[in-house]
């Protein structure tokens, strides 16, 4: 069985939303008008593309200014779904669980700043995004690699 890199990752509901989106399983719009449930897939951030887990977390200009600032952040360049999976990436161990890590929270904070923005109607910058992201990764790398202090403090 391929190793989904979450084997290590405490945080449930991030873990989870990840975990639905690399299976492209995610209830966005163009899968609820696939199924019949709404008339209308249209974005309800940009209203210009279909609602789609790839429209979502990559080529929604909102959420790419998020990716930008944590690929520069990680030395990546994650831009696609097919790039999210950790079987295909080439670094340490380390490596693998900071970016795993790093990429399951920015995930789980777009699905939720999605959620906000068509629930309660206000969307949060991208850097103030991303300030919570990388706190929440720094917690997790404390908490799991308290021996590697040095390599999580060079992150921040």
């Amino acid at each position: 069985m391929e190793q989904t890199g979450l084997e290590q990752i405490y945080i449930p509901k991030a873990r989870f939303v990840y975990w639905m989106v690399m299976l492209n399983r995610l209830k966005t719009r163009d899968r609820l008008k696939a199924i019949s449930v709404i008339d209308d897939d249209l974005c309800p951030m940009c209203g210009e593309a279909s609602e789609s887990a790839d429209h979502i977390f990559f080529r929604y200009p909102w959420s790419c200014q998020c990716l930008r600032i944590l690929n520069s952040w990680l030395g990546t360049n994650i831009s696609s779904l097919s790039s999210i999976k950790p079987s295909k990436w080439k670094v340490s161990k380390f490596e693998k669980k900071t970016i795993t890590t790093s990429l399951c929270s920015l995930i789980y904070q777009i699905w939720n700043a999605r959620n906000d923005s068509v629930w309660n109607f206000k969307l949060i910058l991208p850097s103030v995004l991303m300030q919570s992201v990388k706190l929440e990764v720094k917690h997790q790398l404390y908490s799991l690699y308290p021996h590697c202090v040095k390599d999580v403090i060079s992150l921040f």
